[in-house]
């Protein structure tokens, strides 16, 4: 049997539709990848050329959108640029560690947001504290301490 030939057999268990439900640029590019040309890429998702033309012209566009600068005021919270390199923002992270420790602790996002408002503690960009903030603190603190730990340059 060949490749294609078992690439049939699986569409065919898995039924009519389950692969052309969304055509996605990681999909075409796979495609691309192994050598299908745009027409056979076309038929196995189900869609006209022009489709996956679009597709693939809306991903180039996408990737060559420049980059926002990083800077202090484009770091998430507890987090600063010192001498070009992305290091931890010590008074911000005290408040981070008290916010994943108030979490680990089983307090809810709104308690702990309205607890840093009665401290008077501010987000960065000002305005006030809720559950969404808290969480995405908590999150980009996280992935930041991961690369800090590996290179901590500013790409």
């Amino acid at each position: 049997m060949s490749r294609d030939q078992g690439f049939l057999c699986d569409f065919i268990e898995l039924g009519p539709d389950w692969y052309r439900s969304a055509v996605t640029p990681a999909k075409v590019q796979w495609h691309l990848d192994r050598g299908w040309n745009v027409q056979r890429i076309a038929t196995a998702l189900g869609v006209t050329e022009q489709r996956i033309n679009r597709v693939m012209a809306k991903k180039k566009v996408a990737d060559a959108k420049p980059k926002p600068p990083i800077t202090n005021e484009t770091l998430p919270f507890g987090w600063k640029i010192v001498r070009g390199r992305i290091e931890p923002e010590s008074v911000e992270q005290w408040v981070v560690r008290k916010i994943t420790e108030d979490r680990q602790n089983g307090k809810k996002l709104e308690e702990i947001a309205s607890d840093l408002t009665k401290l008077g503690i501010k987000p960065k960009g000002g305005g006030l504290w809720f559950g969404r903030r808290i969480l995405k603190v908590i999150k980009e603190d996280e992935k930041l301490w991961v690369e800090f730990r590996g290179i901590g340059q500013i790409p």
